[in-house]
């Protein structure tokens, strides 16, 4: 009966350490991804910036090789 009483509590006893080490791998993995979220968020709004600034630029070229051509258009006309 002492047997089955002590192979209980060594039982529980691996139970709550397993419960335990879950938990605190848990929270390091919510804090990991967290962090990721973080650096996706942040490249994503670097990259929205890099796209913004292209599209200004193509549309100032646009304008820009426009203007050259009207003046060609005037020049040798």
């Amino acid at each position: 009966m002492e047997a089955v009483i002590a192979a209980f509590i060594a039982a529980a006893a691996s139970i709550a350490c397993q419960l335990i080490i879950a938990r605190s791998g848990a929270k390091e993995n919510k804090k990991s991804q967290e962090a990721t979220e973080r650096l996706i968020i942040y490249r994503i709004d670097r990259l929205e910036q890099t796209v913004s600034e292209h599209n200004a630029l193509i549309s100032r070229m646009a304008a820009a090789e426009q203007k050259i051509t009207d003046m060609e258009r005037e020049r040798y006309s």
